[in-house]
């Protein structure tokens, strides 16, 4: 249940991505805060660069979750953007065991505040399935 006279009730709240993220993110923002996440489409995010390091990012992981937010800006009418990005690979320290690290941001024009949350997770290969703990 949105929280009544919320500040996002009834806002759009825009996020560029090529990856469905809004699918994951869009029913939490309506249920709790009201708010509709919109996506600005055709725009290609991968070229501020991939989490599998093939395209590299231009900057570090909360810049490219800025670029983001500024992208969903530029190509939308909204007050409030969210962006994510993230990384994996292999701890160099720990032989076989990989780990992650997803940022995600939003961005307020309308009060002029940005705020984070990070989740980082290590992946230990056991068996044929991962097993996925967060830290």
């Amino acid at each position: 249940m949105a929280v009544i006279g919320h500040p996002y009730a009834n806002e759009r709240i825009g996020m560029a991505t090529i990856h469905a993220k809004e699918l994951a993110v869009a029913a939490p923002f309506r249920r709790l805060l009201g708010a509709e996440v919109v996506v600005a489409h055709g725009l290609d995010t991968d070229a501020l660069g991939t989490f599998s390091g093939e395209v590299p990012r231009p900057d570090a992981l909360i810049e490219t979750c800025i670029m983001k937010a500024e992208l969903a800006f530029r190509s939308l009418d909204v007050d409030c953007a969210i962006a994510s990005e993230g990384s994996y690979g292999p701890i160099e320290r720990v032989p076989l065991v990989a780990s992650g690290v997803e940022i995600m941001i939003q961005y307020a024009l309308m009060f002029g505040m940005l705020s984070s949350i990070r989740r980082a997770t290590a992946m230990f290969f056991r068996s044929r399935k991962p097993v996925v703990r967060g830290m």
